[in-house]
Formats: C-alpha cells, sequence, structure tokens
C-alpha cells in the first residue's frame, strides 16, 4: 500500500514540476500578451483577463502540451479530459493574475533557484 501512495506522490511531483517548466516557458509568452492586441476577433478569443486576452489557439498549444505530458500513455476518457482542460484553463488564469501581482509588487524570480529546480 505505502509503495502506491509514494508512486502517487511522486506522480504528482514530477506532473507539477512539469506544470512549472510549462509555466516557466511560457513566461515570456505571458509577458508579450499583455502588449497584445486586445481587439482579437470574438471567434478566436478564449480568455480576456483584465484587459490581457488569450487566443483560442494559443489555450490550445497549451492545452495539447499539458495532455502530452500527463496522459503520455494513451487514450483518455473524455470526462477526465474536460475536468483536465477546466483546471489546465484555471492555471493559466491564476498564473496570469499571479505574475501581474507579483509585477504590481516588484518581485523579481530567483533565476538561481529556478535553475536548480529545473536541474533537479
Amino acid at each position: 500500500m505505502w509503495i502506491v501512495k509514494l508512486q502517487t506522490e511522486l506522480n504528482f511531483h514530477r506532473f507539477n514540476k512539469a506544470i512549472v517548466l510549462l509555466l516557466v516557458l511560457y513566461a515570456p509568452f505571458l509577458q508579450a500578451m499583455e502588449n497584445s492586441n486586445p481587439q482579437l476577433a470574438a471567434d478566436t478569443l478564449f480568455a480576456s483577463i483584465d484587459g490581457q486576452t488569450i487566443s483560442q489557439a494559443e489555450f490550445t498549444g497549451i492545452f495539447e502540451a499539458a495532455v502530452r505530458h500527463k496522459y503520455y500513455h494513451g487514450r483518455v476518457p473524455q470526462e477526465e479530459l474536460e475536468k483536465f482542460r477546466k483546471q489546465v484553463a484555471e492555471d493559466i488564469i491564476l498564473q496570469i493574475l499571479l505574475h501581474r501581482e507579483a509585477k504590481n509588487l516588484g518581485l523579481q524570480p530567483d533565476r538561481q533557484k529556478i535553475r536548480q529546480g529545473l536541474d533537479e
């Protein structure tokens, strides 16, 4: 029983590490989005957060990368995929809000700790 629990914790840790890596890789993307055109056509708009827009294509790219990472083993039931889609959307929105708040507070990332985390 403890082996299953340990394996689950390791998988969760790997998943979280992968999400952090995806978000670190998308940080420049998030920064560029702040300067993007807020007049995206309604049919291509995925979300607008306080004037910052995310196109459907941008969300699809992020979502597909997350699906490939989490569900590398094969087909995923549609119901589970929809739950995961909502989770990814919420995570993106949360990251945008956290990025904005950190910027407002003047916080800067500790690049050495980021490199150490990626090397682990």
